[in-house]
């Protein structure tokens, strides 16, 4: 990778550093059902990511966004743990 000439990296400290970490998080929702992602009030979508340890947006563990148009709100739980991302609910 070469950004317009200013920071060459070889393909390994490219791939392996850099992009590693974006090619491994995994997400999915708690509970996959019927209708989940239709945003309603008062409505609460709730996700799993599972995170690489190296990750560097490791907290918070769960952050809550809140859509105000739709008045619903959006969970993603954060995990490194692969043993808890895949158990079933």
């Amino acid at each position: 990778a070469n950004w317009n000439h200013k920071l060459a990296k070889t393909k390994e400290e490219y791939l392996y550093n850099y992009m590693a970490k974006n090619l491994y998080m995994l997400e999915c929702p708690v509970s996959s059902e019927y209708d989940m992602e239709t945003k309603v009030p008062g409505k609460v979508v709730t996700y799993i990511r599972l995170l690489p340890l190296e990750y560097f947006n490791q907290s918070p563990d769960k952050p809550e966004g809140n859509n105000s148009q739709t008045k619903s709100t959006m969970v993603t739980y954060k995990t490194n743990n692969p043993k808890i991302f895949w158990q079933a609910p």
